[in-house]
């Protein structure tokens, strides 16, 4: 974990900086190894992970009468589902403009801290 010493500039872009820097390490992670040992998860596990992916399946009715099938993750690969995605979400942060959340609008992803 980085401590972080601010000056002179303002949380906003200090959040800004933590999340560029936390996506360019994603982006470098650019082996299953590497991105192992990025998400702090042993090789072995992620690659179970992704091999046996565990999905609970469960129906619920439609208005028409019929049944939809529902898959939800098991709980562990909820997790690296979640990790997953706030990786991902941070890469953009790197690769993406204001424009992107709108005029005078912050993006939704500048607030995760994580």
């Amino acid at each position: 974990m980085h401590t972080w010493i601010i000056y002179d500039i303002s949380l906003d872009k200090a959040i800004s900086y933590q999340l560029k820097e936390k996506g360019r390490r994603f982006i470098a992670a650019s082996t299953l190894p590497a991105l192992a040992g990025y998400l702090n998860i042993k090789l072995d596990t992620l690659k179970e992970k992704v091999k046996n992916r565990q999905y609970l399946q469960f129906y619920i009715p439609k208005p028409n009468g019929e049944k939809r099938r529902i898959e939800t993750p098991c709980q562990d690969l909820k997790s690296l589902q979640g990790q997953l995605n706030q990786q991902f979400q941070a890469a953009y942060f790197t690769v993406c403009n204001a424009a992107a959340a709108g005029p005078h609008q912050k993006s939704h992803i500048a607030h995760q801290t994580s």
